[in-house]
């Protein structure tokens, strides 16, 4: 048990000294010096001894500091000078006890030659604001009196149009953060990876303060807006060593497409490796809102889209399939995290259609939002293709696609499939094919035919338009 120095006076003090005597009983020993008798409490209790005295007596408090060997000392008091003087008072006589102070005055005791070693301050103006702060919506809750109180601990509670509703945390990507728990009606949860976020729910995350802050934004950022949260332009990358005449109409035209149904902002179209004055002179012609960027001086892709992400706030990269080939290429996209369109052959207007062929992974979960966020905006039929009718994962996977399309007010058709899901989605007219944008579609070959991996068979869909869509956090 610690013995406790409480030098006190005030309305804070009195609803302080009320609060231990009834919580924290047999936690320490307090001894309780205060001026007034109507700060005690009305109750009594074992662990408490009061002495009434003026604390900026030197004689008076060194004599109680002597006798005791107290391992903390807290000063409540209601005036400035009354706190230095008793810091002094405290420091002549136990220069390296640990004090804390509240104070309303933002001190600046450095100034009055008091030692800042072992003081810590409470700041009742940071306090205040910060509660006063928290009760405003959209705001996340950072805990102040629990580890380093800078947001490395952060209650956010869940919209009903976030991106993280109905989604199981084992599909969150939680690098250099976690979520602890969950409260939910009034009760708090432990947090498992088979555990689904639901509207309204309150996630307690820690990690590091920097990284809590985006994660915040992700969880409350707005459906409806994609391209955000990767970017507000299209990209459209043109590469005329791939790309001849008909590659290049159908990527404009499916970013001219876009324009009007997205919420993107501009078109940006890139040339790499010009050679044909007549295409050049047709893409500076096709659209007067188009922004045409020609690269005549040889730089790397990766080096180009970095360049360009910084630029001009890519969101979306257009490719033709022809460029999209190209391993080289392929990587670089992949690496440079965005979502990217390879332009099939048939037309993208005339899409009524977007499928998500059900793979044995938890990427579709993290991509899901953004399934249903394009599809909503342009107006699509969404559709689950499951050629793997049976386990426990298809169940839960079918059940989270079912639960985020009530979000966008759209409804998802499950289509079971015991053949090959490919043949199966070749009979559809058209659509946008949805895919997670992983590895897997890098190291996608012709002998991917023989592999179980439905992403590495994402080339037998050639024609069809296809969005990758990167894993999100």
């Amino acid at each position: 048990m610690k013995k406790i120095l409480l030098i006190v006076n005030g309305l804070i003090a009195q609803e302080f000294l009320k609060r231990i005597s009834n919580d924290f009983l047999n936690t320490n020993e307090y001894s309780v010096v205060y001026f007034e008798d109507d700060i005690l409490p009305e109750r009594k209790v074992e662990h408490f001894k009061y002495f009434k005295f003026d604390p900026t007596s030197y004689a008076k408090l060194s004599s109680l500091l002597k006798k005791e060997n107290f391992f903390q000392v807290l000063i409540i008091l209601s005036n400035k000078t009354d706190v230095e003087e008793v810091i002094k008072n405290v420091k002549m006589v136990r220069k390296d006890i640990a004090i804390s102070i509240m104070d309303r005055w933002n001190l600046k005791l450095e100034e009055k030659n008091i030692s800042m070693k072992n003081i810590q301050r409470i700041n009742i103006n940071d306090v205040i604001t910060n509660r006063l702060v928290h009760t405003l919506p959209n705001v996340p809750v950072i805990a102040q009196n629990i580890g380093l109180g800078k947001g490395e601990i952060m209650e956010v509670s869940v919209p009903f149009t976030s991106s993280y509703v109905y989604r199981h945390i084992s599909s969150i990507e939680q690098k250099n953060w976690k979520i602890a728990g969950v409260y939910r009606n009034s009760q708090f949860i432990v947090a498992k990876d088979s555990f689904m976020i639901q509207p309204n729910d309150i996630l307690l995350m820690v990690g590091a303060a920097s990284v809590l802050k985006q994660v915040y934004r992700a969880i409350k950022r707005d459906i409806g807006q994609f391209p955000a949260p990767f970017g507000s332009n299209i990209y459209v990358l043109i590469d005329m060593r791939f790309d001849n005449t008909k590659s290049i109409k159908s990527s404009l035209n499916s970013a001219k497409y876009l324009h009007s149904k997205l919420k993107n902002k501009k078109v940006i179209v890139k040339i790499l490796n010009p050679n044909s004055l007549k295409l050049l002179e047709f893409i500076k012609s096709y659209d007067e809102s188009f922004t045409v960027c020609i690269n005549y001086f040889a730089k790397t892709l990766s080096e180009q889209i970095y360049l360009d992400s910084k630029s001009y706030n890519i969101g979306l990269i257009i490719v033709s399939s022809r460029v999209f080939r190209n391993r080289r290429f392929k990587t670089t996209l992949y690496l440079s995290g965005f979502p990217v369109l390879k332009v099939g052959k048939k037309d993208i207007e005339d899409v009524k259609d977007a499928i998500v062929i059900l793979s044995k992974n938890e990427n579709l979960e993290r991509t899901s939002s953004i399934m249903f966020d394009i599809s909503s905006q342009l107006n699509l039929n969404m559709k689950l293709l499951d050629f793997d009718p049976e386990g426990e994962f298809k169940e839960k996977t079918v059940e989270f696609f079912q639960n985020i399309s009530r979000i966008f007010s759209k409804n998802i058709d499950t289509i079971s499939v015991n053949a090959n899901p490919i043949r199966e989605a070749k009979k559809i007219e058209n659509f946008l094919h949805f895919v997670p944008f992983t590895e897997d579609i890098i190291d996608s070959n012709i002998f991917s035919i023989f592999s179980g991996n439905v992403e590495k068979l994402y080339y037998k869909l050639d024609d069809y338009n296809q969005l990758f869509i990167p894993v999100l956090i």
